[in-house]
């Protein structure tokens, strides 16, 4: 039987980190009122749209594939780090300023464990396609 399996790549692992972090914090920052999250589909159109650059230059390669598709990993890098830093910075806001419900602070802790876990694959595309490392699968 022939089967249609996507593999999760590095790209799409963090669009998906991102994607899930940016629809948690819009909800609390809608409950709480809280600003910054205004752009929220436009942050997460501009990471998708690199995802799929990389995807198409990792489909086709051509001439200077590898430089090329370091700029735009340098570039997705740079846009999701950019929403962590900001989750993160909503999360300390929320837990020093405002008198949290369990349920946000349940949400809290997912958006928590969806930034380290898209910022550890974020360390692993850095080192694999910016600095040119072999990064072997036990340190993943």
């Amino acid at each position: 039987m022939e089967t249609n399996i996507h593999y999760p790549t590095e790209s799409s692992l963090i669009v998906d980190g991102v994607r899930k972090t940016i629809e948690l914090c819009v909800k609390l920052s809608d409950v709480y009122d809280i600003v910054g999250w205004r752009q929220h589909d436009h942050l997460l159109k501009k990471v998708k749209q690199t995802a799929r650059q990389i995807a198409r230059i990792g489909a086709r390669r051509g001439g200077q594939y590898k430089q090329r598709l370091a700029d735009q990993y340098g570039k997705l890098l740079r846009r999701a780090e950019a929403i962590l830093r900001r989750a993160a910075e909503t999360c300390e806001t929320l837990r020093y300023e405002y008198d949290l419900d369990i349920v946000s602070i349940a949400q809290m802790a997912e958006i928590t464990v969806f930034i380290e876990r898209t910022r550890q694959v974020c360390g692993t595309a850095r080192r694999r396609v910016l600095e040119g490392e072999t990064v072997p699968n036990a340190l993943l």
